[in-house]
């Protein structure tokens, strides 16, 4: 299970280093409506081969209790952390704007595209690593306040004025524990769900990340693309992890 939430939250970084260059490249050889299409079609062509995976067609939830509205959301602990994971999404939405704001100040229009890319490239490679080198034991709800709390501290560095090829250099290490803490958040929220709601805690998750990103984008540019932003977004994140790490639910299954 560890191995394959690993998995999952790498291959996304992989979305954000390959898609916006084909993208690009396939807008540039024809033409943007061209480049909408080929992506719905790419989209469309994954859900059916998915879905037709026996996995996929032979699958049964488990069952739920009746009448429970709240669903997922049930425990306060599950509330806690998808909250704080529209934090952790804020962070990444933020880092575009503030490479932006990084190439007027630097006048390197290079960077745009290349810090985010290099966010996403050390986030494959931290996913990669923590897959492979995973104890033998399941992770504890501590180790995600851990790694959400080794988040904030390196967004610290890139708070100084440094030129453009330091900055790129040093979004590696926030870049790099961004899968894992997505990794070790899922293990929990799935592990603090009520029985029978797994796939919905997954689908909340998935909805607070990209509020967070949506969030994150949107704030960033009238307060100047800094770096403070993201910062104090990892901060919060951290903060709001307490009460689910300090929850009693069962640790997540080993590998």
């Amino acid at each position: 299970m560890r191995t394959a939430y690993a998995l999952d939250s790498s291959t996304q970084e992989i979305v954000y280093v390959a898609g916006p260059t084909r993208a690009i490249a396939v807008t540039g050889w024809l033409s943007p409506a061209a480049a909408l299409l080929l992506a719905a079609g790419a989209a469309l062509t994954g859900s059916l081969a998915f879905a037709t995976t026996g996995p996929a067609r032979f699958w049964r939830p488990d069952g739920r209790r009746r009448g429970d509205r709240l669903g997922a959301l049930r425990p306060p602990a599950v509330r806690a952390l998808l909250c704080a994971l529209v934090f952790c999404g804020f962070t990444v939405g933020a880092l575009d704007v503030a490479g932006i704001a990084t190439v007027e100040r630097h006048h390197a229009a290079w960077l745009a595209g290349v810090l985010p890319a290099v966010f996403s490239a050390a986030g494959l490679a931290g996913g990669t690593a923590f897959a492979r080198l995973q104890p033998a034991t399941a992770p504890k709800p501590r180790h995600l306040l851990l790694v959400a709390t080794g988040f904030t501290v390196a967004w610290l560095p890139l708070l100084l004025p440094l030129p453009a090829t330091a900055v790129c250099v040093l979004a590696v290490v926030p870049g790099a524990l961004f899968v894992p803490l997505l990794t070790l958040a899922s293990l929990t929220l799935t592990a603090l769900a009520p029985a029978g709601t797994s796939t919905e805690a997954v689908g909340w998750m998935s909805s607070a990340m990209r509020l967070g990103l949506a969030g994150g984008t949107a704030l960033a540019g009238p307060l100047g693309g800094h770096f403070a932003l993201p910062l104090a977004a990892a901060a919060l994140c951290a903060l709001l992890l307490w009460p689910s790490t300090s929850s009693s639910a069962p640790a997540p299954a080993a590998a």
